[in-house]
């Protein structure tokens, strides 16, 4: 899963916002043994994927309706996940060139 979500080719980013471009380095983080999963998170669309290597990765699926359980108990469709790790300053190396 975690491969799956932050990739296994060491990469950066480059995100270009209003008064900075940043370089996110993706590389040389070790990898995780274990995964918990906390349901719900923030919303009832949420999850918390919680790794041991310390990322700690908010996921909001997107459904059809916004909620994740039917009535009836059924699962909605997922569409697919928008993971945002809430502490990836920690993890990773960021640098940062002003535009101004």
């Amino acid at each position: 899963m975690f491969n799956y979500l932050v990739g296994t080719i060491d990469y950066i980013v480059i995100k270009n916002e209003t008064k900075k471009v940043a370089l996110k380095y993706f590389n040389d983080f070790k990898e995780p043994n274990k995964l918990i999963i906390k349901y719900p998170n923030k919303f009832k669309n949420h999850l918390l994927l919680s790794f041991d290597n310390n990322w700690n990765i908010d996921s909001r699926i997107h459904t059809a309706s916004g909620r994740i359980f039917k009535d009836n108990g059924e699962v909605f469709k997922t569409e697919k996940m928008d993971p945002i790790c809430s502490n990836l300053s920690e993890l990773i190396r960021i640098e940062t060139i002003s535009k101004i």
